[in-house]
């Protein structure tokens, strides 16, 4: 069997987790094509199931990079997610206290000897679909049924077989990147592909090795501005950056921020901002700080980041000028005011550095 045709799902989140799983395909061993709702991965050998196999053993790497980072390493499962993973280890052979990773591998090695005509039917077959999705699936569905005129009764019927979960696992596992905080929230950061476009990049290992941390979710602009900043010239891809409170009892999304490859080449005056990468990055790391209570030095960084994320864009030559202007007003006011003050120091140090910033930016036009 050279080719699987697997049909993706109709819900956005569940079809970024397909395409998660997708993106743990080795390019060297196999061609992916999308046709219609579906996407066609065909083997350069003459068997798909070794590369099939080889996806999943990847993300099991993954996860096994996340826990040695020591970030949560569990696989989120609420309450109810446990009785679906007991009959899931039924159906795998896996002893009691086999984790999800121990799936993972149990299911690779099934891939590499199923039945060519099951697999083949195995993604799209709706006759054997015997589980309920993990909560971690369902965060687009949860509030289905805690919405005005239910009853409670309401059920989203949504089902899986064996193989529809083991790729939203495979994904899910894949995209899970770091933790990271808005307000007083710990939320866990996901990084999911939003398209199939085929690049020479390993998109897991790319944004792994490249972005460390990520200081915090909002404002948005200083994600975007983050996350650019620590990517390398070439990588082109277009992601969904999601920061979401992992299941306790359900799986709530608090931070959605989409990345395109079409802001990166509008932003053609970004890379003069590495030129200033350290005096940027601690700019967007106090805008990236924002809690529950106001402090004026974090509302300073925020103004100057939302200009700052027009002004590298091509057009907006205006608010590059307000950013030096802003910046240096400020930083000319508080030099006049007591600097004993710690949050004026503070206020102080950041307009300069938002203003040497805009200052490099005025003289590369």
């Amino acid at each position: 069997m050279k080719s699987i045709r697997i049909e993706l799902p109709e819900l956005p989140y569940l079809r970024c987790l397909y395409y998660a799983f997708i993106k743990l395909i080795d390019l060297d061993y196999a061609d992916i094509r999308v046709v219609n709702n579906a996407v066609e991965v065909e083997a350069r050998g003459d068997d798909i199931r070794p590369v099939l196999s080889k996806a999943i053993k990847y993300a099991i790497e993954l996860g096994k990079d996340y826990e040695q980072r020591r970030l949560r390493s569990e696989f989120p499962l609420s309450g109810n997610d446990k009785k679906i993973f007991e009959k899931l280890k039924l159906v795998l052979s896996l002893g009691k206290h086999s984790n999800i990773l121990n799936a993972l591998e149990n299911y690779s090695s099934i891939i590499k000897g199923i039945n060519v005509n099951i697999l083949q039917q195995a993604p799209a077959n709706q006759s054997n679909v015997e589980f309920s999705p993990f909560q971690a699936f369902l965060l687009e569905t949860y509030s289905l049924t805690r919405a005005p005129f239910f009853n409670g009764e309401y059920k989203h019927k949504l089902k899986m077989n064996l193989h529809q979960m083991m790729i939203c696992i495979a994904g899910y596992i894949a995209a899970r990147h770091s933790t990271s905080r808005i307000g007083d929230k710990s939320l866990t950061v996901m990084f999911l592909p939003i398209n199939l476009k085929v690049t020479k990049s390993d998109f897991y290992m790319t944004i792994r090795n490249n972005i460390t941390e990520l200081p915090g979710m909002s404002p948005e602009e200083a994600v975007i501005l983050w996350i650019a900043l620590h990517l390398p010239k070439d990588f082109n891809e277009d992601m969904l950056v999601l920061g979401v409170e992992e299941p306790g009892q359900s799986m709530q999304l608090v931070s959605s921020i989409t990345i395109s490859n079409e802001f990166l080449l509008r932003a053609e005056r970004l890379e003069k901002l590495r030129d200033q990468q350290e005096h940027v990055k601690e700019l967007l790391r106090y805008a990236l700080k924002k809690g529950v209570k106001p402090q004026p030095e974090i509302d300073d960084a925020i103004e100057y980041v939302k200009l700052l994320y027009l002004a590298v864009q091509e057009g907006y030559e205006r608010e590059m000028l307000e950013l030096a202007l802003r910046s240096s007003r400020r930083e000319v006011l508080l030099a006049y005011t007591n600097s004993q003050d710690t949050t004026i120091r503070r206020r102080k140090e950041i307009a300069r550095k938002a203003r040497m910033i805009s200052t490099h930016l005025l003289k590369s036009m």
